[in-house]
């Protein structure tokens, strides 16, 4: 599905739908191009999904999923233990400070790596959909602005979530219309940097396709990436407007989208700065992002760190301490662009807090804010309560495995294939089902569970389980070489695990009595 310019219109436009008739990746798309602000709810039982959109920007995604939360996220990436964050998590609650900053004061992290990770974790919430066949989407208002300083740019996540993750069948729909067309590269796409970096096979394609109009199967000779690859890069550019049918190309004028940093124009000529060494500048990146996560979640008071009793000189001397701690100007020449923009926020809202404090009226209004928020907690009860009603598919997956261990196939798939559907881009999860649902019946499903444990293989390419499934099923097929192939690198993968080893063994045995 490649809409028209007209239909992404018409699709950022509808309050709600389904997946099976707006592809989620459409649906992205459509939302970057008209730079939506709202809330989109996404629902596929029992999977639900709130992602915030500023100027068609992904700020923030909350779901009900536990392996989503950050700290369930930082265990399994290896920072941090499950000890350490049952230690840190009421103190998160209890002090209504994010658990990540709770982190940064204990010395577990520090703010380049956790502002690295926050921005893993969101942009893993926002992948699992791509995986979507079915379910519901409301797009509903945002009534207030998110407290989150993440963002991941819209149009990178849909050539991500293409490239990695959307099933082979939702590509080959996709790019059915194009199909002995022409392709050539848009001379003038709806996206450019920064809002999508085009790079690896995305790149030789769009080089490729440069030369000369060609179709699909020529493009696959000159850019020299496999078909089943090229199916997924092709979709992904032709949704994006980067490339387009050479018919649909005559006379169109694509106007492109831009993004706030590139439409702004600068109308201060920063100073002459010194450069400053590597320490220097690891340094100012550190101090930057440190305050970046958490300033907007600060009001005025916070933010210039003055008591609610400071006086004017008081206030304007903090300001100026602000302002010298994150001019933009002393990072434009010599820090990537992010992060130069992260202290022009910075400056931007300490000159706002400035003028807040110094207004007799503004000051009174948040100060009874204060006064108020000060009373609610002190009503609150005093032991925090932490949610216990997130879907944990680590559970379903270990109950899965005990039905498996007693060769109740069919228990064993509920809990396994319930697992996989809640985290889809655990291949490992996804593998399990499938090769259960093959012992449940070979005869019936051997087709399906090869091909979704293809889809695990191509998720995640060292996933040895996955390997050996697939080893067991070729050999089953009596197609001895890929059997071969595939058990030999389970094998590697796995070890010291001897599952592979005894399967090719037995394949060895199967090909002799063959001859």
């Amino acid at each position: 599905m490649i809409p028209s310019v007209d239909r992404f219109a018409e699709i950022s436009a509808l309050r709600r739908g389904h997946i099976a008739e707006i592809p989620y990746p459409v649906l992205l798309t459509a939302l970057a191009r008209s730079r939506t602000t709202g809330m989109l709810h996404l629902s596929r039982k029992p999977v639900e999904k709130q992602i915030v959109f500023l100027d068609g920007v992904a700020v923030d995604c909350r779901s009900n999923l536990v392996h989503e939360t950050l700290g369930r996220f930082l265990v399994s990436a290896g920072l941090i233990d499950d000890q350490t964050l049952q230690s840190a998590l009421p103190e998160s609650l209890k002090r209504e400070i994010p658990l990540g900053e709770i982190l940064m004061e204990r010395e577990i992290l520090d703010a380049v790596e956790l502002y690295r990770q926050l921005r893993q974790n969101l942009a893993r919430k926002l992948l699992d959909p791509f995986t979507w066949s079915e379910g519901d989407f409301e797009l509903r208002d945002v009534t207030e602005k998110p407290e989150t300083t993440l963002e991941v740019r819209t149009p990178q996540l849909v050539l991500t979530g293409i490239l990695k993750l959307t099933p082979s069948k939702s590509v080959m729909e996709g790019i059915q219309p194009l199909l002995g067309e022409p392709l050539v590269v848009n001379p003038a796409p709806p996206f450019d940097e920064p809002d999508l970096i085009i790079g690896g096979v995305a790149k030789r394609v769009l080089a490729a396709a440069r030369t000369a109009p060609q179709p699909l199967d020529q493009l696959a000779l000159t850019s020299g990436v496999p078909s089943d690859t090229l199916g997924r890069v092709v979709y992904a550019l032709a949704l994006l407007g980067s490339l387009a049918p050479q018919s649909g190309m005559a006379g169109a004028a694509v106007g492109r989208v831009r993004s706030a940093v590139q439409a702004t124009e600068v109308l201060i000529h920063p100073p002459a700065m010194d450069a400053m060494n590597a320490s220097e500048l690891e340094g100012l990146k550190r101090r930057v992002l440190e305050a970046y996560l958490s300033f907007r979640r600060k009001d005025s008071f916070d933010l210039l760190e003055v008591s609610e009793e400071a006086d004017l000189k008081t206030i304007e001397h903090a300001y100026l301490r602000h302002a010298r701690r994150f001019s933009p100007w002393v990072l434009e020449a010599q820090a990537p662009g992010d992060l130069s923009e992260k202290a022009r926020a910075l400056f931007l809202a300490g000159a706002e807090a400035y003028a807040e404090l110094v207004h007799t009226e503004s000051r009174g209004i948040l100060l009874e804010r204060r006064r108020n928020s000060r009373r609610d907690r002190a009503n609150r009860p005093t032991q925090p309560m932490i949610a216990t009603d997130l879907l944990d598919p680590a559970v379903q997956y270990r109950k899965g495995l005990e039905f498996l261990q007693n060769e109740n196939f069919r228990r064993a798939l509920e809990f396994l294939q319930f697992a996989a559907d809640v985290d889809p881009q655990n291949a490992l999860y996804r593998a399990e089902a499938a090769f259960c649902r093959y012992r449940l019946s070979p005869t019936q499903y051997a087709e399906a569970s090869r091909n979704e444990i293809r889809e695990a293989v191509r998720i995640d390419g060292k996933c040895g389980l996955a390997f050996y499934y697939l080893g067991v099923l070729d050999r089953d097929d009596g197609q001895w070489e890929d059997a071969e192939d595939h058990l030999r690198l389970a094998s590697r993968l796995l070890a010291p695990d001897r599952r592979p080893i005894e399967a090719l063994k037995e394949l060895t045995i199967r090909r002799k009595k063959r001859r």
